[in-house]
């Protein structure tokens, strides 16, 4: 039956996985069997939290984590995913795309006024800065696109 939700961020959710997915192995008696989590879209958001839930729990008879997989995963917000990475794709991919010298020069200077190459200089490396990246402004909610690219 379905309950209510008492739970508040991701952390709380891959615990609450981790007992459903122990009772799942105890009634069907699949101890110490590899597992793999996987994902595709959404379940980008979920399966790290529950693959280090699993880790955290050291119990290789019920989390015996082998590998994880996220296809096509949403990691971070639309504007990261993409307004922040088109420069760079465009730049890759401009053999093929072949765009004038007059777009190229107006799109990489819309990137700096965006903010958007800042962004990528100070959190796109490894390893990253601590703490929570910042959320960009959505470029969809001012009433000119401006950063909509």
């Amino acid at each position: 039956s379905q309950g209510t939700p008492n739970i508040t961020d991701e952390v709380e959710l891959a615990n609450q996985f981790r007992g459903f997915y122990k009772s799942f192995i105890d009634l069907f008696g699949l101890y110490n069997w590899k597992t793999y989590i996987t994902g595709e879209s959404y379940a980008g958001y979920y399966v790290p939290y529950i693959a280090d839930s699993f880790i955290t729990a050291d119990d290789d008879k019920y989390f015996n984590l082998a590998g994880i997989s996220i296809n096509d995963p949403i990691i971070g917000d639309d504007t990261v995913q993409q307004q922040v990475v088109l420069l760079p794709y465009v730049n890759f991919w401009q053999n093929l795309l072949f765009l004038n010298d007059t777009f190229m020069e107006q799109i990489t200077q819309r990137h700096k006024e965006c903010g958007y190459t800042d962004y990528m200089d100070k959190y796109f490396k490894f390893p990253p800065p601590e703490g929570p990246f910042p959320v960009l402004p959505d470029p969809y909610s001012s009433e000119n696109y401006t950063c909509d690219q």
